[in-house]
């Protein structure tokens, strides 16, 4: 039996306003997500302008520090700041990809420069020009690398699809 006209209308208006109200929730965890993102990107950005000012103090003429300890403490500077971002990405799981020593993989990554080298295995990662990136499961970036390949026979590792 068909209801009558005002109940099935009744019941598509209470949907309509059930989807809505889903919609919104999903909208608004959607903003805090990003809201959350951009305060960790705002601690990164807190902190070159941290790496900055000590660059400029330690810069000054008669800083006392030789050109070694000031290269030292830009490289720990730079660790750290990269950490941190990192630690933030990693709050909207968005991981790094961890090819270096491994064979290359052309489902994630493509190789723009090979290395003739007896030190490691043929098709083995020895650098990352960039590094690629995981949201999630999915790929974000591909990453760009450098492959080992046979000293003596010039073996080529198979490219990766762009």
């Amino acid at each position: 039996m068909s209801q009558p006209p005002e109940q099935g209308t009744e019941f598509l208006e209470r949907r309509c306003a059930a989807l809505e109200a889903r919609l919104r929730r999903v909208q608004d965890e959607q903003r805090e997500r990003e809201k959350a993102l951009l305060l960790g990107l705002l601690d990164v950005d807190d902190a070159l302008v941290r790496m900055g000012e000590w660059l400029g103090r330690v810069g000054e003429a008669g800083s006392g520090m030789s050109e070694r300890e000031l290269l030292l403490g830009l490289i720990e500077q730079v660790a750290f700041v990269d950490e941190l971002l990192r630690a933030r990405l990693g709050t909207v799981d968005v991981r790094p990809l961890r090819l270096l020593g491994s064979a290359a993989d052309a489902e994630v990554a493509d190789v723009v420069e090979v290395l003739p080298t007896g030190e490691v295995p043929a098709g083995t990662v020895v650098a990352e020009r960039r590094g690629g990136f995981l949201l999630g499961g999915e790929i974000l970036r591909r990453a760009e690398l450098v492959v080992a390949v046979d000293p003596v026979g010039g073996q080529e590792p198979p490219s990766a699809p762009r």
